[in-house]
């Protein structure tokens, strides 16, 4: 209902005003973009090092072309995100401009954050994940990939929220149905380390209603049966 709320509203905004400026879609031949594909390919190879080492230059490329932006700064992953994150800065007191760049930035942050987490090394995963997330702070994956983070670092409220954020905005996702069930495990995971079971109980149970062959949620479930405090 919130996506359906923020779409209403960004139809109902009358053009996109001042020095706002939509830049997602300009990146076909962006070397940046390439070095993102190339980084992704290396992921899947399970080469995490080379993954990192080829979004380093794309991260600082970022930073240098943001330095001195006195606009709103946001990257989007997808159309419908560009479009919101061009309107927020019209609702503020006093509004303000903002830059909508393409993915290549924030998906570097991912990709370097994911890496890391690849690795074990979590607490150094933490912040390229936070600002992915904080520049494309509607988008799903960058959130699920910091809940995992906070997860394995046995922070369960910080987990859980970061969790919350992606159930929330799956809905601007084309894989919807697998960002949601993957934000919902991870919520109940979060809730059993809180000892929360019912809640735990009611988020996996949730989950399978968009994966119901997931076999992680199902054993979860089982944990909980086995486990819970009895009355």
């Amino acid at each position: 209902m919130l996506i359906v709320g923020i779409l209403a509203l960004l139809a109902a905004t009358p053009g996109v005003a001042g020095q706002n400026q939509i830049v997602a879609g300009e990146k076909a031949q962006d070397p940046d973009s390439k070095a993102v594909d190339a980084a992704i390919t290396a992921i899947r190879a399970s080469q995490p090092d080379k993954a990192i080492t080829l979004v380093e230059p794309v991260i600082a490329h970022l930073d240098k072309d943001i330095a001195a932006e006195k606009r709103l700064v946001f990257c989007g992953p997808n159309m419908t995100e560009a479009l919101v994150y061009a309107t927020l800065g019209q609702s503020m007191k006093p509004k303000r401009d903002t830059l909508v760049l393409n993915d290549s930035g924030c998906m570097a942050l991912w990709i370097k954050g994911f890496a890391l987490n690849g690795q074990g090394k979590f607490a150094e995963a933490v912040a390229p994940l936070k600002r992915a997330t904080e520049l494309a702070p509607m988008h799903s994956q960058f959130f699920s990939e910091l809940g995992f983070a906070y997860q394995q670092l046995k922070q369960p409220e910080l987990s859980l929220a970061a969790y919350k954020s992606a159930e929330t905005y799956a809905g601007f996702s084309e894989d919807e149905k697998f960002q949601r069930a993957r934000a919902l495990r991870g919520e109940g995971f979060a809730y059993v380390d809180l000892g929360k079971w019912d809640e735990a109980e009611k988020a996996y149970q949730d989950s399978l209603k968009d994966d119901p062959d997931s076999k992680v949620a199902k054993n979860e479930l089982e944990f909980i049966k086995q486990n819970r405090p009895k009355d």
